[in-house]
C-alpha cells in the first residue's frame, strides 16, 4: 500500500503540474474576456459551447480510434498499421470537419438570429467555424504523446505555452483596445501554434506518419466501427457541461450567459485537485484488481478520496462562504447576481468530486464502460429537461440547480453501482465529525464578523480565511485524518526534486 500512495503522490505532483497551470492561465484568460463586459463575454461563451458540440462530431470520435489502434499495432510491431491509422483518421476527421464547418457557416446566420435572438453573434460563429478542422486536428495528433509515453511535450505545448500564450496576448491586445477580437485573436493564435508544434514533435519523437516510404492500407471502416459509438458518451459530456450555457443563450440574453460563465469556471477550480489524483488512481488500481489484490484496491481509494477532502473541503467553504467577494474581485460587480449560482455549482462539484468521480474511476477498472455510459446519459437527459423548466424560471440560479440536481442522481447511480462490486465508504467518521465542526465554526466567524464589522472587505476576508485555515488544520490534526507519514512522503519527494 505503501508503494501505491508513493506512484499516487509522485503521479499527482509531476504530471498534473501542466494540467493545473493550464486551468488556472485559462481561468485567467476567461477573467481577462469578462472584463470586456458581459454580453461580448456572453457571446464568447456561447461560441465556446457551441464548439464543444461541433468538436466531437467532426471528431467522428476518432481521436479514441487513434490512442487505442496505435497501441494495438505498436504491440504487433506493425509500422503499416501505425501510419494507417493516424493518416486515415486524420484525413477523415479533417475533410468531415470542412464540411460540417461549412454547413455551420451558412447557417450561422439563422443560429444567431433565430435560436439565441443576437445578430451580433453571427460573426463569431463564422470565424470560430472556419477553426474548426484545426481544433479537429488537435484531436487526432494529442494521444500520440499519450501512446508513445511522451508525455513532456504534450504537457509543455498543450498544457503550459498554449494556456500562457493565450493568457498574455488577451491581456497585451485588451490593453491596446482591441476588446472581444483581441481576446479571440489571442486563443486562436495560441491554439494555431500548439497545433503546429504538436504536429512537428509527433513525428520527431513519436511516429514520423508523413513518411512516404511506409504504405497504408485503408482500415477506414474499422476505425469507424470502434469510433462512431464513442461519439454518443462525448456529446452526452458536452450535454452535462455546456447545457446550461445554450439554454439560457435561448430563454435569456447573452448578459445571463456571461454572468453565469463567471460562476460555472470559478466553481470548476475544485476539480484541479481530484483531476490530478485521479488521473494516476485508474492505472495504479487496475494493476492491483488484475493481481486480484482487492485490499489494496480499497485502501488507495479511501486514501484518495480522504485528500481530496483534505484540500477541497476547505477550499468549498471559503468559495461557499465568500461567493460575493470572489466573483466582485475577479469579474467586478456587473456579474455580482452570479454569487448564487456559484454557491450551487461549488456544492454540485465538491460532492462530485468525493462520490461520484471516484466510483466512476472504479466502474471503469470494472470494464463498466456501458453503465457508465448509461449513467452520464441518464444524467445528461435529465439536465436538459431540468433546464428547460427552471432557466425560464429562475434564469441563472436555475441553470446551477439543474447541474446540481443532474450529479445529484448521477453520484446515486455511481455509488449504487460500485457499491454492488465494492464495499466501500470513501467518507470516514472522522470525516464526517470535521465536516460538522468546521461547518459551525465558519458559521459562527462569519455571523460574528457581519455582526463586528457589517461588510466584510477583501481585506477582512482574507484575515478570516488565515484564521480559519488554521482552525481547519487544527480539525484534521485532532480528528486524525492527516497523517504525517503520509505528509513526509510528500515533502521528501518535492526535496528530491528541488
Amino acid at each position: 500500500m505503501l508503494d501505491s500512495k508513493k506512484l499516487i503522490l509522485k503521479g499527482f505532483i509531476y504530471t498534473s503540474l501542466g494540467l493545473v497551470l493550464s486551468k488556472l492561465f485559462t481561468y485567467g484568460w476567461r477573467i481577462i474576456a469578462a472584463r470586456v463586459g458581459v454580453e461580448e463575454y456572453g457571446m464568447l461563451s456561447i461560441v465556446l459551447a457551441v464548439m464543444g458540440f461541433l468538436i466531437p462530431i467532426s471528431t467522428l470520435g476518432l481521436g479514441s480510434a487513434v490512442e487505442r489502434y496505435v497501441s494495438y499495432y505498436i504491440g504487433k510491431d506493425d509500422r503499416v498499421g501505425i501510419r494507417s491509422t493516424i493518416m486515415n483518421s486524420i484525413k477523415v476527421s479533417v475533410f468531415f470537419s470542412i464540411f460540417v464547418a461549412f454547413c455551420f457557416f451558412l447557417l450561422s446566420d439563422f443560429i444567431a438570429n433565430s435560436i439565441f435572438k443576437n445578430p451580433d453573434l453571427s460573426i463569431l460563429l463564422k470565424l470560430f467555424s472556419l477553426f474548426l478542422p484545426l481544433f479537429v486536428l488537435d484531436q487526432i495528433i494529442s494521444p500520440l504523446f499519450r501512446v508513445y509515453n511522451r508525455l513532456e511535450y504534450l504537457t509543455f505545448v498543450k498544457y503550459i505555452l498554449e494556456s500562457l500564450l493565450k493568457f498574455i496576448l488577451a491581456l497585451l491586445l485588451i490593453y491596446l483596445g482591441y476588446g472581444i477580437f483581441g481576446v479571440i485573436f489571442a486563443y486562436f493564435t495560441s491554439i494555431g501554434l500548439s497545433i503546429i508544434l504538436l504536429f512537428y514533435f509527433s513525428r520527431k519523437h513519436c511516429f514520423n506518419f508523413m513518411d512516404n516510404t511506409i504504405v497504408t492500407k485503408n482500415n477506414i471502416g474499422e476505425l469507424l466501427r470502434y469510433s462512431l459509438p464513442l461519439v454518443v458518451g462525448g456529446l452526452s459530456g458536452f450535454v452535462l457541461t455546456a447545457t446550461d450555457t445554450l439554454m439560457l443563450g435561448y430563454f435569456k440574453d447573452s448578459v445571463q450567459v456571461g454572468i453565469y460563465n463567471a460562476a460555472y469556471p470559478t466553481a470548476n477550480l475544485l476539480l484541479l485537485i481530484p483531476t490530478g489524483l485521479f488521473a494516476v488512481l485508474l492505472p495504479i488500481i487496475t494493476k492491483a484488481f488484475a493481481r486480484k489484490n482487492f485490499g489494496d484496491i480499497k485502501q488507495t481509494y479511501i486514501f484518495v478520496i480522504k485528500w481530496i477532502f483534505v484540500f477541497n473541503f476547505f477550499i468549498f467553504l471559503v468559495m461557499f462562504t465568500f461567493s460575493d467577494n470572489i466573483i466582485v474581485l475577479l469579474f467586478g460587480n456587473d456579474y455580482l447576481s452570479g454569487s448564487g449560482a456559484l454557491k450551487i455549482l461549488a456544492i454540485s462539484i465538491f460532492l462530485n468530486s468525493l462520490f461520484g468521480s471516484g466510483a466512476g474511476i472504479l466502474l471503469y477498472m470494472l470494464k463498466k464502460t456501458k453503465t457508465i455510459m448509461n449513467i452520464v446519459m441518464a444524467g445528461a437527459i435529465l439536465n436538459v429537461l431540468m433546464n428547460y423548466y427552471l432557466i425560464p424560471v429562475y434564469g441563472i440560479v436555475g441553470g446551477a440547480l439543474a447541474t446540481l440536481m443532474s450529479t445529484g442522481i448521477m453520484i446515486v447511480l455511481y455509488q449504487y453501482y460500485a457499491l454492488c462490486e465494492f464495499k466501500i465508504m470513501p467518507i470516514s467518521k472522522h470525516m464526517i465529525y470535521s465536516t460538522i465542526l468546521n461547518i459551525i465554526v465558519f458559521y459562527c466567524v462569519m455571523s460574528f464578523a457581519h455582526t463586528l464589522f457589517g461588510t466584510i472587505s477583501t481585506v477582512l476576508g482574507f484575515m478570516i480565511i488565515s484564521v480559519m485555515g488554521i482552525i481547519y488544520l487544527y480539525t484534521l490534526y485532532i480528528f486524525k485524518i492527516i497523517n504525517f507519514k503520509e505528509l513526509d512522503i510528500v515533502v521528501n519527494m518535492l526535496k528530491q526534486k528541488s
